[in-house]
């Protein structure tokens, strides 16, 4: 689906100042309403081009919910599989990732894309390097320049963060929790999504933040976290090792002929409410990840605004480094202007 996040920013003398965050992409209600659910899944697949399996399992589950089946909570392996091609393109700039094609072909194997992984990405045995927790253990990993990872992490210890590191993270919630805290989709929900009155950060980072002590030692260093946390979650996948909510599908009735459905992606949890009026959609509501973590007071403005830089390309520099930390699912746009 087009779209794009357009962040503007203002210089004010050597400080970032205003920062503004605006999300700009139709809503799906303006494609969905009025078709036949079974058009409207056609559909999917091809306004979605991130995530489409995800998309596409989030409509499904909403419609049965909807047209009265039981609910649901499982894992997806398309879903998850597709989360972690997402995740390992977020690990190496898309120039580093050129020599390493055939990896992405292992995906849907885990067992072939551990031995992948541990071959050319890591230089060490999964299992291994998921034990790591401090951040001494982290540069010593960088430092042996041992697979293609450890020089991308070792670039990143050494690369500019935000001053700011606030954020609160949303844990992750099936579809019957949702309903506790968000009766019905409203438009302003989809378009700026809050968790009890307030933005909140969905995603790689809110999933394993609770339970990494690595993690936890890398606080300070948001952009540096966020990166260790996908690289988390797509070994978690390589290994079959613990239990994670990335992947999973679950569903909800909300009322008569309405139902929700929730999708833990790569990038956060994907909510879709439908209300059918026989196999006609009456409405359609979609919140994606991006729309949280994207939201106009979420950290894209904390993290930026007041930082000190040497001028426009370091501000936009940095800037760019946010939003690739944040991963939105569409373009993003930035606009600096600074004070005479």
């Amino acid at each position: 689906m087009s779209g794009a996040v357009v962040i503007d920013m203002q210089l004010s003398g050597a400080r970032i100042g205003r920062v503004r965050v605006m999300t700009r992409r139709p809503q799906a209600s303006d494609l969905f309403v009025g078709r036949d659910r079974r058009e409207v899944a056609l559909l999917i697949p091809r306004l979605f081009s991130v995530c489409a399996a995800a998309q596409g399992q989030a409509l499904r589950a909403a419609v049965a919910c909807a047209l009265g089946g039981p609910p649901a909570d499982h894992r997806a392996d398309p879903v998850a599989a597709e989360a972690a091609r997402e995740q390992l393109l977020t690990l190496l700039p898309p120039a580093g990732l050129a020599p390493f094609a055939s990896v992405f072909t292992t995906l849907p194997d885990p067992e072939a894309f551990r031995a992948k992984m541990e071959a050319e990405f890591l230089g060490c045995d999964a299992a291994s390097w998921l034990q790591t927790a401090t951040l001494d253990g982290l540069a010593d990993w960088a430092r042996s320049g041992a697979g293609a990872l450890a020089g991308e992490c070792a670039r990143r210890l050494a690369a500019a963060e935000p001053v700011s590191s606030t954020s609160t993270l949303l844990a992750p919630f099936s579809a019957a929790d949702s309903l506790r805290h968000w009766g019905r989709l409203t438009d302003a929900m989809c378009r700026a999504p809050e968790w009890r009155e307030g933005p909140a950060e969905t995603g790689a980072i809110a999933r394993t933040a609770p339970t990494r002590a690595l993690l936890g030692a890398l606080g300070g260093r948001p952009l540096l976290q966020r990166w260790v946390a996908r690289l988390t979650e797509l070994l978690a996948y390589a290994t079959r090792g613990e239990a994670s909510r990335c992947g999973f599908v679950s569903s909800a009735r909300v009322a008569d002929d309405t139902g929700r459905a929730v999708v833990e992606t790569a990038r956060g949890a994907l909510m879709h409410e439908v209300t059918l009026r026989g196999d006609r959609v009456e409405r359609y509501a979609i919140v994606a990840p991006t729309e949280w973590n994207f939201h106009p007071a979420g950290p894209m403005r904390t993290w930026l605004e007041g930082v000190e830089v040497t001028g426009v390309e370091a501000a936009l520099g940095l800037a760019k480094a946010v939003a690739a930390a944040l991963d939105p699912c569409v373009e993003c746009r930035f606009e600096v202007t600074a004070d005479r």
